[in-house]
């Protein structure tokens, strides 16, 4: 994202509070994804499709990394773009892909692994009683207990690839005051903005 995009290794962007920084749990490796993928059974690799959406250029934009750095172990991705209605009803409801690439790094949204039905159909007992421990937390250092186990467990499940947090860049007058710096959602809250004279 031309340098300016946060690489991440969990779920949430790192603006999020109770982040947890999980960038090195999987350190780039292909020797190593070489040797899995042949313990796995797959000494020469396998052929996927990544279903990336047309509506957000920076899913085109890593598609075409990620393509390049599996392909480099073995994993000849075919990239199909699709339109976002296609990728609604094929990939998100009848969750019809092999993998896909979507930006997910919103605030509070975690609670998405807490749902088997959710599209990637992940299931864990062990999120989920985390997630529900986090909710309960009374105090600030429990909910980040919680809310970090939370991220390491999807982490440790390799549910998703974590891969970066797209900037959020602003450009407006000095006089603008109150613009959230670090938003973390697309959603806008300017309620307290104000123009200074």
């Amino acid at each position: 994202m031309l340098g300016y995009a946060a690489p991440i290794g969990s779920h949430w962007p790192p603006v999020t509070p109770y982040y947890k920084d999980l960038t090195r749990k999987y350190p780039y490796d292909p020797k190593k994804a070489r040797e899995l993928l042949a313990k796995a059974g797959y000494p020469k690799g396998f052929e996927a499709t990544i279903r990336l959406p047309a509506i957000y250029p920076y899913a085109q934009k890593a598609g075409e990394v990620i393509a390049d750095m599996l392909g480099q172990v073995g994993i000849r991705l075919k990239i199909e773009i699709v339109e976002w209605a296609f990728w609604l009803d094929r990939v998100f409801k009848q969750k019809d892909f092999q993998l896909s690439m979507i930006g997910h790094a919103e605030a509070w949204d975690i609670g998405i692994y807490a749902n088997p039905n959710y599209y990637f159909q992940y299931d864990s007992a062990e999120f989920r009683e985390a997630y529900g421990k986090a909710l309960k937390a009374a105090t600030e250092e429990e909910k980040a207990k919680w809310f970090g186990r939370c991220q390491e467990i999807a982490a440790e499940d390799a549910v998703n690839g974590f891969l970066f947090a797209s900037p959020s860049l602003s450009a407006m007058k000095a006089e603008l005051m109150n613009w959230w710096k670090d938003y973390p959602t697309i959603a806008l809250d300017c309620t307290e903005v104000w123009w200074k004279k």
